[in-house]
């Protein structure tokens, strides 16, 4: 059952609907993914790839830069 204040639980429908190419939706779900969890870098590696394929290039790496960017590496990835 979908639990709309679980990180988890958003972050993997966004990942079915973007499986879907269902993009445009899959960012509601992924955004709200990143704010229950920020420093899930799942959230954040999903939602770059939506934005991405969205054709939000700029935002896409704006997530990444978030998480990987003054971070030093890709330590905690889950």
């Amino acid at each position: 059952e979908y639990d709309p204040l679980s990180h988890l639980s958003n972050n993997v429908l966004c990942g079915f609907l973007s499986f879907q190419r269902r993009f445009d939706e899959a960012v509601r779900f992924c955004e709200k993914s990143v704010a229950l969890e920020p420093n899930a870098t799942r959230n954040r590696l999903v939602l770059a790839k939506v934005y991405f394929f969205s054709g939000r290039s700029a935002e896409a790496l704006a997530q990444l830069d978030a998480r990987f960017g003054g971070a030093g590496g890709a330590e905690n990835i889950e």
